[in-house]
């Protein structure tokens, strides 16, 4: 299989090129934002194939990388670029150096702006899936990119990093911030774009399971699997 053929690549806003890889079972979706003097590059995917290729044949500006989360199949593709932003969290530094031992990353904190030259991008902390998720915001675009904190399909809040109670609390805070933005959504697995209807679906689940309110819909191993309309929560039993 060549690269060609195991990305998928498509412009999904004007300044926004998706880069996804769902040839793999991850269905992991990168993003490719382009500003006027650099390109930022939201995750790098599995590391499966060189995705700095793709990138490299979409544009010719200086890229930075800005990691949502340490977890493998965001993280796989950093060793070929030089600028790499993750947020200044213990467990993610921690966790993205067990695999990167002597790769530098610049550490991010809550409310910090990117300031480029045509827009601004918002780091916002979104504890939950990992302790040091985040989400970027770009509010000239209403461009809001979730990693793996919303996107479609299976939320993972059953792994030994993950918190429900912080989750649900993340989710109702992204809500609130962004429920009159109209914000599309550009999630970190399944789809390359949806919208902000997820964000009250996945606020509202997980309130609904921290209250009882929430049918288990099987259990999975040591993992229950609550279902909504165009998402799941998986917790530990």
């Amino acid at each position: 299989m060549n690269i060609h053929s195991w990305f998928t690549v498509k412009k999904v806003h004007p300044h926004v090129v998706a880069i996804a890889e769902f040839s793999h079972e991850e269905k992991v979706v990168s993003y490719l934002l382009l500003g006027k003097t650099h390109a930022y590059l939201i995750d790098t995917g599995t590391g499966h194939k060189d995705i700095s290729r793709v990138v490299h044949a979409i544009t010719t500006l200086p890229v930075r990388v800005l990691l949502t989360h340490s977890h493998w199949d965001h993280i796989g593709g950093v060793s070929s670029f030089s600028s790499v932003y993750l947020y200044g969290d213990a467990w993610e530094q921690q966790q993205f150096h067990s695999t990167h031992p002597h790769f530098p990353t610049i550490p991010l904190t809550d409310g910090q702006v990117l300031k480029e030259q045509d827009m601004n991008i918002h780091v916002i902390h979104t504890p939950g899936h990992t302790p040091g998720s985040v989400c970027y915001y770009v509010p000239k675009y209403k461009a809001l990119f979730t990693g793996d904190t919303i996107y479609p399909g299976p939320l993972y809040a059953h792994l030994p990093e993950s918190n429900v109670q912080v989750y649900a609390h993340t989710l109702q805070m992204v809500y609130k911030r962004m429920c009159r933005a109209h914000v599309c959504v550009f999630p970190g697995h399944n789809s390359m774009k949806t919208t902000a209807s997820l964000i009250q679906e996945a606020s509202k689940g997980f309130t609904a399971l921290i209250h009882g309110e929430l049918a288990v819909f099987h259990v999975i191993r040591h993992t229950k699997v609550y279902t909504s309309t165009n998402l799941s929560i998986r917790v530990s039993v």
